[in-house]
C-alpha cells in the first residue's frame, strides 16, 4: 500500500474485502474524515503510526465497540513512511 496517500480511507478497498464505509456504516456517518486518504487519517510520531479518527460527536458505548473493531482491523495494515534525503550543494 505504500504511504497510503492515494487510497481513500473509507471508500476504497484496502484493509478488508469491502470498503470500510460499508463494513462500518455508522462510524462512516459520524466521521469528519469521509473523503480523506489513508495517510490523512493518522499521524506519524517518530517511527510509530497512530490512527486518529475524528467524529462529529462522542460515541455511544456500542459505537465504541465498532471503533475498537475498526482500529484492530486497520492496524494490521502497515504503512511505509517515505524518507527523503535532500542533498545540499
Amino acid at each position: 500500500m505504500g504511504e497510503g496517500d492515494k487510497i481513500r480511507f473509507w471508500e476504497d478497498t484496502w484493509a478488508a474485502r469491502s470498503p470500510l464505509s460499508s463494513l462500518y456504516p455508522r462510524l462512516f456517518s459520524l466521521t469528519l474524515d469521509q473523503w480523506l486518504t489513508v495517510v490523512e487519517v493518522g499521524v506519524w510520531e517518530y517511527v510509530m503510526w497512530f490512527w486518529r479518527l475524528r467524529l462529529r460527536r462522542d460515541r455511544f458505548q456500542w459505537e465504541s465497540t465498532h471503533e475498537e473493531d475498526l482500529i484492530r482491523l486497520i492496524s494490521r495494515v502497515k504503512l511505509c513512511r517515505e524518507v527523503r534525503i535532500l542533498r545540499c550543494g
